[in-house]
């Protein structure tokens, strides 16, 4: 990925050289790639995010016994990270 910026940048260097003066061409391709590179990280660290356990709601018997408080039954949106 980095590549593509690199690529563009030295890509944008000999036109330049060469007399092509579009900077606003050149600030939307390199724009385009790090656009490009961030969803590509985001992607990444989004498969490495670990899901939150599956927590099941107390039947009326188990809420008879007390046993809705039990940590089996904690709401996701409770859970402590450690």
């Amino acid at each position: 990925m980095c590549g593509f910026v690199l690529f563009d940048t030295q890509l944008i260097i000999e036109k330049a050289e060469n007399g092509d003066q579009d900077y606003i061409w050149h600030c939307i391709d390199l724009f385009l790639d790090f656009i490009t590179l961030f969803r590509k990280l985001m992607m990444i660290l989004a498969m490495n995010e670990k899901p939150l356990p599956l927590l099941r709601q107390p039947t009326c018997r188990e809420e008879e016994l007390g046993l809705a408080e039990d940590a089996n039954f904690r709401s996701p949106l409770s859970h402590q990270w450690t």
